[in-house]
């Protein structure tokens, strides 16, 4: 009983969102980020011969991993360092083993 009445305020916050965070909210952001992107494909200058639209795409996913690179492997090396100094502390194991 105490579960089922949880889950109804809940729906009911749901049902009523604050100011700018309902589903017209999130639509109007997704559409403005589509505008925004299309025009982007527009204003580029790709020759005839390839889809602006899809180069655009292309480009945006190769530029946003590359630029999250240095990240990934600064990650990866905290986590090796992290992992090495655990192997050295007694009565201590790493949660994720090979």
């Amino acid at each position: 009983m105490l579960a089922l009445r949880r889950t109804h305020r809940l729906s009911l916050f749901r049902c009523h969102p604050r100011h700018g965070q309902g589903p017209v909210h999130r639509r109007r952001f997704m559409q403005g980020v589509c505008d925004a992107f299309l025009d982007l494909a527009i204003a580029l200058p790709f020759p005839a011969a390839l889809p602006p639209y899809s180069t655009t795409i292309i480009l945006t996913t190769v530029v946003a991993r590359v630029a999250l690179l240095p990240v990934a492997i600064w990650v990866g090396q905290c986590q090796n360092i992290h992992e090495k100094y655990l192997k050295h502390l007694p009565g201590q194991e790493t949660s994720v083993e090979n």
